[in-house]
């Protein structure tokens, strides 16, 4: 068993042995070294460039080419990498591990040094992400990608990233990769810069790293910072689909707590307040926006993101009785809307829908004072009767003007869907308001009853009658205070 013991300790012994020396090469290029050279000449595959006395090395032009074709490499440049490999004669190297020239060596070396390296996440598994490199394919705990767990695990598939290697054994057939450790070097450094230079209210450029329900994580130089939703737009629903991972951003740092390594960033302090808009507003304006939300007592209507007005239910339909909002509109709704009031010092703005139906409230005063109408109670309270005239236009009698005032169970009398004869007492046509009465649609009667005889209208009528009539008139007459 002790024999056993021994013999794996030496074939141990001998592995790290022939490991040391296949990163040498007679030529005196070492696996693993970092060489600074010139390029001498460009060619469509390789760039050589003069390393200081060693055999010239060859350069991958891959790792200078971007997505559109263009080569970022040329005659005279300096360049730093890697050697790779070193066989007959001839020195690789790299800028970019995993992105130009690789041998099973390099990822060894990558280990040992601790130096980053390019991997292409192909697909993931139950608990993690397969990477390739060239010739290996290795793997990422689904913890290790990024700096926190992600919630969509797919968005990473088909991206090349910056990797650690933290554990290598088998030759490279088990290799473990970690993101996040690269990453939290690259935040803590990032983050005690940060911590001499940036304060609340300051103006800061990032890149958008991802897209959640909740907000949009920033890259702002290797710290990743929060914009919340909310913070994304003055309006209630902001729309976070115009924003992708990679896009430039400017927003302003809302607030810092350095304790939980945390900065939220806000576009909504980049412009002013939507109230300010209000000011180019006028009562009596219509114009158009969007169903935002909707209450048992009407529905709140954006009209430039984060500038909202409110349609009280009774302003949704000149001539319905509608019961809820939902009847007439639905949430994202656009409607066009007319400004009834504009109370800058609560900041709100009242609103009545714009249907197309003809508006009872614009009828000329004179063709509905001093007429009777019938009207249709739509509501029955200790304090009165909501009516509803045949025009559309709702009113409210007072229980002091309803016929049988007297009556202690006067309220009781009345049904919803009954009618009843009423004249206007009051009129407010720009609140859409009025008082209606029962007593003075009797009295209204009476008085045109009485004109008719007066003018020999009624001839059946004997004179004792007249007298009576007119005996009648005069009190109404007082009654109504003419």
């Amino acid at each position: 068993m002790i024999e056993n013991e021994h013999a794996t300790e030496e074939s141990l012994e001998n592995f790290e042995e022939m490991l040391e020396q296949s990163l040498k090469r007679s030529d005196g290029a070492e696996i693993g070294e970092e060489v600074t050279g010139r390029v001498i000449s460009v060619t469509p595959d390789t760039a050589f460039v003069d390393i200081a006395g060693k055999t010239d090395a060859l350069l991958n032009i891959l790792e200078f080419t971007d997505d559109d074709g263009t080569v970022r490499l040329s005659q005279g440049d300096t360049v730093k990498g890697y050697i790779v490999n070193a066989r007959g004669g001839e020195v690789f190297i790299t800028e970019k591990i995993g992105l130009g020239y690789f041998s099973p060596e390099t990822l060894a070396m990558a280990y040992r040094k601790k130096l980053p390296i390019y991997g292409r996440v192909i697909d993931t598994t139950k608990g993690g992400y397969i990477v390739s490199l060239p010739g290996i394919h290795c793997f990422c705990p689904m913890s290790q990608i990024d700096l926190k767990m992600p919630s969509r695990p797919d968005e990473y598939l088909e991206k090349t990233l910056q990797f650690l290697v933290t554990e290598y054994s088998g030759k490279g057939k088990r290799a473990i990769l970690s993101r996040r450790t690269l990453l939290e070097a690259v935040r803590d450094r990032r983050e005690a810069e940060l911590k001499d230079s940036l304060n609340v209210g300051d103006t800061i450029r990032g890149t958008v790293q991802s897209v959640q329900s909740f907000g949009i994580f920033v890259d702002i130089g290797g710290f990743q910072a929060l914009l919340p939703k909310s913070e994304a737009s003055w309006s209630r629903h902001a729309d976070l689909s115009s924003f992708t991972s990679g896009t430039e951003i400017e927003a302003s740092v809302k607030a810092i707590d350095w304790e939980n390594r945390k900065v939220t960033l806000s576009l909504k302090d980049m412009v002013p307040e939507p109230w300010t808009h209000a000011k180019n507003l006028v009562v009596g304006q219509e114009l158009s926006g969007r169903i935002v939300n909707t209450i048992k007592n009407g529905a709140f209507v954006e009209l430039m993101p984060g500038l909202e007005g409110f349609i009280h239910i009774s302003n949704l339909s000149a001539l319905k009785n509608v019961k809820s909002p939902e009847e007439v509109v639905s949430r994202n709704d656009e409607v066009t809307v007319r400004i009834l009031a504009i109370r800058n010092g609560e900041k709100k703005i009242s609103l009545a829908l714009v249907t197309g139906e003809p508006d009872p409230w614009s009828t000329e005063e004179g063709e509905l004072l001093n007429t009777i109408h019938t009207a249709v109670v739509e509501s029955v309270k200790p304090a009165g009767l909501g009516a509803r005239l045949e025009n559309g236009m709702l009113g409210f009698i007072p229980k002091d003007e309803l016929r049988s005032r007297k009556s202690a169970e006067t309220i009781q009398e009345y049904q919803v869907g009954s009618t009843v004869k009423v004249t206007i007492k009051r009129l407010d046509p720009q609140g859409k308001k009025m008082i209606l009465t029962e007593e003075g649609a009797v009295r209204r009667a009476e008085k045109e009853e009485y004109e008719k005889f007066m003018k020999g209208e009624s001839t059946s009528c004997t004179s004792s009658l007249g007298s009576l009539l007119k005996d009648k008139f005069e009190k109404i007459k007082q009654d109504m205070g003419g």
